[in-house]
């Protein structure tokens, strides 16, 4: 994956510099035993900020985009 660019920390939000590893600081739950990936599976794991918008929504529009 470094072939696409460093790690990014994304709490600091865009640009990812066309990084293809992201990270973050954001606590998740571990669910199912499936750690920070469960904010993609499950609705009512998903952080969210203080107007009840997902945390990593302008992540997924990066990496989905």
């Amino acid at each position: 994956m470094g072939t696409y660019g460093d790690t990014v920390n994304a709490d600091a939000g865009s640009p990812y510099l066309l990084s293809r590893e992201l990270t973050t600081n954001v606590p998740v739950s571990w669910v199912l035993g499936l750690g920070p990936h469960i904010v993609m599976l499950l609705d009512n794991n998903t952080p969210l900020d203080g107007n009840g918008q997902p945390v990593f929504q302008p992540v997924w529009e990066y990496m989905l985009g």
